[in-house]
């Protein structure tokens, strides 16, 4: 059988890349009756608390301060070389916004490996400390050499935000930590410290212009374009126009609400509206066809989506051009009937994005109503 290439030691004198958090505010458990030490860590700020992996894992004291904040607790093992890594940030009275909780998630891999690293769906089980977690299994190449496979997890809760980083050689070697990978996240516990903790923010309402009608960002990650030129210059017929925050890592993506004239269809309206729009010059710029695209989203879930009720009705379609195949677009597009309009919204990212962006989109689009 090959051997995988050793990993290798984290280098001390790297600045880091996130500027680091005040001390870490930790307390060690107390002896228990046994007379035996409980060796648990207490964040009682971040309300959880860390049962240390044991042997053979030991704690790293270096890294954390390569790999940056919110990382506080990484540990490691020899023979195989592998490495475990846990983050925590209170984010007070608001929700971590979930595009905050996924840039973090490229954190350590964006630090360790060289660009070009690849992400798939997680094996096993999607929860974490017994929430749902978003996060994927990654592949790469570190910046030092040798190829790795790990697994990164985040969630949040009553205002704060965690994050699981774990790492080691690919292949049948992180395949048979798999198990010690999610032991070492067994140890990581939420306390029950902030029983009268109440949300301050929820989703974020984009309000009508010219018709009463409202969508709801469930993530905070849409903002609006307050020039009025630019918006039109975008469609004659567009109310709105939002775009994604900028995030390094993270590609954009925009929507458009529409206000068309009324129809019995709304959502047939709307889509032949904006297929017809993306068609105008097919000479000049080719032609864009249009295919429905079903199955599985690809997308992170997102938990926060439960509190907003959308029910508009949707279709989430492909664009291929017949000029450059590689010119490819999703389009989530959903309509209602408000008085004597159609309001249409329409988000749409690049093809090759749409794991960033479909839950996004669903969520956003569906939460189109009158009000």
């Amino acid at each position: 059988m090959p051997t995988q290439p050793a990993l290798p030691q984290p280098e001390p004198k790297v600045n880091p890349p996130v500027k680091a958090e005040p001390k870490v505010k930790e307390t060690v458990g107390v002896p228990d009756p046994s007379g035996e030490r409980d060796d648990t860590l207490r964040h009682e700020d971040k309300n959880f608390s860390l049962k240390p992996p044991r042997k053979p894992w030991v704690r790293d004291g270096s890294l954390p301060v390569k790999l940056g904040a919110p990382y506080i607790h990484v540990y490691r093992r020899e023979n195989p070389e592998a490495y475990v890594a846990f983050g925590a940030r209170d984010y007070g009275n608001f929700s971590p916004p979930l595009s905050e909780l996924d840039s973090r998630l490229q954190q350590v891999p964006n630090c360790l490996l060289a660009r070009g690293w690849k992400t798939f769906p997680l094996e096993g089980t999607k929860t974490w400390m017994g929430q749902e977690a978003r996060g994927y299994r990654f592949t790469g190449v570190l910046k030092t050499g040798g190829s790795v496979e790990g697994e990164v997890r985040a969630i949040r809760h009553k205002g704060v935000g965690y994050w699981s980083t774990a790492w080691t050689s690919a292949g049948e070697t992180y395949q048979a930590q798999m198990s010690a990978f999610a032991d070492a996240r067994e140890g990581c516990k939420l306390l029950d410290l902030r029983k009268d903790w109440v949300e301050k923010a929820g989703p974020v309402p984009f309000r009508g212009e010219t018709v009463n009608y409202t969508i709801l960002d469930a993530e905070g990650i849409w903002y609006e374009a307050s020039d009025s030129n630019r918006v039109k210059g975008e469609d004659p017929k567009a109310d709105k126009l939002l775009r994604t925050k900028k995030l390094r890592n993270r590609p954009e993506a925009e929507l458009l609400v529409l206000v068309l004239d009324a129809s019995d269809k709304p959502l047939a309206h709307a889509r032949k509206y904006i297929e017809t729009q993306a068609n105008l010059m097919p000479d000049v710029r080719g032609k864009n066809t249009f295919t429905e695209h079903g199955g599985q989203l690809e997308g992170n879930p997102i938990p926060l989506s439960s509190t907003v009720d959308g029910t508009a009705e949707f279709v989430l379609l492909k664009s291929v051009n017949s000029l450059d195949p590689a010119f490819s677009w999703l389009y989530a597009v959903s309509a209602i009937k408000v008085g004597d309009k159609t309001v249409a919204v329409c988000a749409k990212c690049k093809w090759s994005d749409r794991a960033a962006f479909d839950t996004t989109f669903v969520q956003i689009v569906k939460s189109l109503r009158e009000k």
